[in-house]
């Protein structure tokens, strides 16, 4: 079997015991807190056994999924050399640095890049929103009689406050997990873009220097090249009365294309620049404050130095070694008892 077959059985293996240990685990909460609501002393092995009873389906379905995942990790072997960390973004940033525009032009990376800042904006105010509304519910003194109970009575509606705001909360969760996996997805997707875009720059760098042609003679043959194949295209559908209209529009949109990587080359150099700028006067002040810091240093240990002589000589000058002396002699022939 294909170590690509193998990869995509054991993922959906692996989405399928996620799916049952959230479903089990969500299983085992509603059962304590069934039990918990039961009476005071609620836990006893009659109680906490049936309501084990009730959901012992779920448990040997999820045991038969353990059982099998390891029978699939026998029987499907995926031999991977383990992969070093890479920061998946410096690696991209890295790869973009590589074209004249920066990627601006590849295609769908700018729409992936614009959406990922949604998706995250969106999750964010969600999440925001969600965790104040949750909170005032929680801490709420004043509650609608709508979500009274007993329980809710007797405890302070603290645990039914929790309880109905869990949906939110799981749902959140949930929300932000996709959200990550969206965004994980979308930079892998980024990176097998930019770096065909790379080759292909090599490639055509490489052919144009063993030709010995400028960029503007291959665009001339690019353009040639889309005419002779527009024309070709028209000839074989026999629209030959449409040549030259499809012509026009075939160059006015390659023109609009060739514009349009212009702007976006221009626009990755004058940011490159602003880098290159700001990376300079970086390491400019950080040479500066740290000699103004080893000036200021020194001087506070010039200071210091010059305080302590003082404070040696004014103690010399007042007789501050006589009492000294006088002291640790006392000490030493009456206190410890030496001599």
């Amino acid at each position: 079997m294909a170590a690509k077959k193998r990869r995509w059985i054991r993922g959906a293996y692996g989405v399928v015991l996620s799916v049952l240990t959230l479903v089990l685990g969500a299983l085992f909460i509603k059962q304590v807190w069934a039990i918990f609501r039961t009476g005071d002393s609620p836990f006893t092995r009659a109680s906490v056994a049936a309501a084990f009873w009730e959901i012992s389906v779920w448990v040997w379905i999820w045991l038969g999924a353990v059982v099998l995942g390891e029978i699939l990790a026998i029987a499907l072997p995926i031999e991977e050399k383990p992969a070093k960390y890479s920061d998946v973004a410096k690696t991209l940033k890295s790869l973009k640095g590589r074209l004249p525009d920066n990627g601006a032009t590849v295609r769908n990376i700018k729409g992936w890049e614009i959406f990922r800042k949604t998706v995250w904006g969106v999750c964010i105010a969600l999440g925001v929103a969600v965790t104040g509304v949750c909170a005032y519910y929680v801490f709420k003194n004043n509650y609608s009689p709508m979500f009274d109970s007993n329980f809710f009575t007797e405890h302070s509606a603290t645990a039914d406050r929790l309880v109905r705001i869990s949906p939110w909360i799981v749902s959140m969760f949930f929300i932000w997990v996709a959200a990550y996996l969206y965004h994980s997805f979308t930079l892998d997707e980024e990176t097998i873009r930019i770096k065909e875009a790379v080759a292909q720059k090599a490639k055509q760098d490489k052919a144009m220097r063993a030709s010995g042609k400028t960029p503007a003679d291959v665009q001339r043959e690019e353009q040639a090249a889309l005419v002779g194949k527009t024309i070709a295209k028209c000839a074989a559908k026999g629209k030959t009365a449409d040549v030259n209209k499809k012509v026009d529009a075939v160059l006015a949109k390659q023109k609009r294309k060739d514009e349009k990587y212009r702007l976006a080359c221009e626009k990755a150099a004058q940011k490159r620049a602003m880098e290159q700028t700001r990376a300079e006067k970086k390491k400019a002040n950080a040479e500066k404050y740290a000699k103004r810091n080893r000036i200021l240093l020194w001087s506070v240990r010039g200071a210091l130095l010059g305080i302590g002589i003082f404070c040696v000589i004014q103690g010399i000058v007042g007789g501050g070694m006589e009492a000294v002396l006088e002291k640790a002699i006392n000490i030493c022939t009456q206190c410890i008892g030496l001599g």
